[in-house]
């Protein structure tokens, strides 16, 4: 809306007719923008004006460029991509203290780890559609912040799985800890573990949990209540990994109501695949971490799903099953253990497995229900 109001002309005196008179500025056609008050100025900025714009006119004067900094404007901006939970590293606290919202959405459009990489999948306007599936079958598609924010800034992911006393040596408190490394590197990273999975029926507990890492080879098998409370965690939103190990199960359960409601069956007894393999799964997130779309895993065993069998799976946000949510579901989990574990875990030796989890969590961490 600014684009066509000029500067304000000043009448320069001509040499040898004196000076001219102080404080006197007379404007063809009448009032000009900056003969508006602070007050009118700041509401017409934040109606009126994107962020490009924004950033614009405070190049035109000083008082503009005074009046473009103030919080008020650039926090609606920033608090779709930043969310209420933001945790921000160092650089960002300091640009935060220092100049204030505008230096920080500076800092969102440079990632963190390489100053010419530019986002694809959203030509960095931070925000991407998703499109899901309604009961009614009907696609619904919904704005969202791009994976891309993640490696911007350090966002809050939060992720829940099962002690060691739930579910033995599959627990992430221990033998997972390049895993965890890679995860803090990247995100203001918290992990929760619980004897029991929460109903995630209170609109709180859904949004202080991004992702759950479930197994339970080891321990007693989901409870209906649990399940339900899984069920109920990803169809609003949730991102969860789960294993359909079938090799042995301690309880006789072999994961199966960790993955039946997605129309999985487990094979009990099924025998190890020995060899480290390399799979390629469809309908990955796209995410802002270079990914070939394979991981590689160990000592996997194989279940029924939609007549054939498969060592792993994805159902994206939007399947029928998941609803608005995503799961990841694998054989076992020495594709995210640490090497001396087990029989070999494979995270700190291939970068495919390390980006896989890290687009996950990206998708995990700045979705908004």
């Amino acid at each position: 809306m600014f684009r066509n109001l000029k500067k304000r002309s000043v009448e320069m005196p001509r040499r040898g007719q004196g000076k001219a008179p102080k404080n006197e500025h007379p404007s063809r056609g009448g009032l000009s923008l900056v003969d508006l008050s602070d007050e009118v100025l700041l509401s017409l900025l934040e109606q009126y004006l994107d962020v490009a714009s924004l950033a614009l006119v405070g190049r035109t004067c000083r008082r503009l460029y005074s009046l473009s900094r103030k919080e008020s404007l650039w926090e609606p901006h920033l608090e779709p991509f930043l969310g209420s939970r933001e945790l921000p590293p160092a650089r960002v606290q300091q640009a935060i203290e220092n100049d204030g919202p505008a230096k920080l959405y500076g800092l969102l459009l440079q990632p963190k780890d390489d100053a010419v990489w530019k986002c694809k999948a959203c030509g960095d306007s931070l925000k991407s559609t998703t499109t899901s599936t309604t009961s009614n079958n009907n696609e619904q598609q919904q704005q969202q912040r791009c994976p891309c924010v993640c490696r911007r800034v350090h966002m809050p992911f939060i992720v829940m799985g099962f002690t060691p006393r739930r579910c033995g040596s599959s627990s992430l408190a221990h033998n997972f800890d390049s895993m965890r490394s890679e995860l803090e590197t990247h995100f203001a990273f918290q992990l929760e573990l619980v004897d029991t999975l929460p109903t995630f029926t209170e609109e709180q507990q859904q949004k202080q949990v991004d992702m759950l890492i479930l197994c339970t080879t080891e321990g007693p098998g989901l409870s209906d209540e649990e399940q339900q409370g899984l069920i109920h965690f990803v169809r609003n939103g949730g991102t969860a990994v789960v294993t359909a190990f079938s090799e042995h199960s301690q309880h006789g359960h072999f994961n199966q109501k960790l993955v039946d409601w997605l129309g999985i069956d487990v094979i009990p007894h099924s025998p190890f695949i020995r060899r480290a393999r390399k799979s390629r799964l469809a309908s990955l997130p796209n995410g802002p971490f270079p990914s070939t779309g394979q991981f590689v895993n160990l000592g996997e065993t194989t279940f029924h799903s939609g007549g054939t069998h498969h060592t792993s799976m994805f159902f994206p946000r939007g399947h029928p099953r998941t609803g608005l949510g995503e799961v990841f579901v694998v054989s076992n989990y020495h594709w995210i253990a640490d090497r001396h574990h087990w029989h070999g875990g494979r995270f700190q030796r291939n970068k495919d497995n390390r980006h896989l989890l890290l687009n996950l969590a990206a998708s995990a961490a700045v979705y908004q229900a």
